[in-house]
């Protein structure tokens, strides 16, 4: 017997993502180790712009990935991390992280 399919709004779509990250993770900080990749930084804005990538040991094919920024207090950490370490963040380096997952709904202004 076929059954119907549901339809949703995008934007009702977004909150029920939204609410399902923010019930599994609220306001919960963890530490990840990945790659740098896709790394951009805009000067004006003080943001850094940068994939978070994982490869598997044996082959380096690509498991996951996931966006990432820093701006405030992020770029700030970055900073610091680069005058202790002496390690430019940047691509292809290999970080242990501190992150915060979030989910943002485009709203137009």
């Amino acid at each position: 017997m076929p059954t119907s399919i549901q339809h949703i709004r995008l934007s009702e779509l977004n909150k029920q993502i939204q609410a399902v990250i923010e019930n599994k993770f609220n306001e919960l900080t963890l530490w990840v180790i990945a790659d740098i990749t896709n790394h951009s930084f805009k000067e004006k804005t003080n943001y850094h712009y940068f994939d978070l990538v994982e490869k598997a040991e044996s082959s380096n094919e690509l498991v996951a990935k996931i966006s990432g920024k820093a701006w405030g207090t992020g770029s700030s950490k970055l900073r610091e991390f680069e005058r202790i370490t002496g390690q430019k963040f940047t691509n292809n380096i290999n970080v242990l992280v501190r992150v915060k997952v979030n989910y943002w709904i485009f709203r137009s202004n």
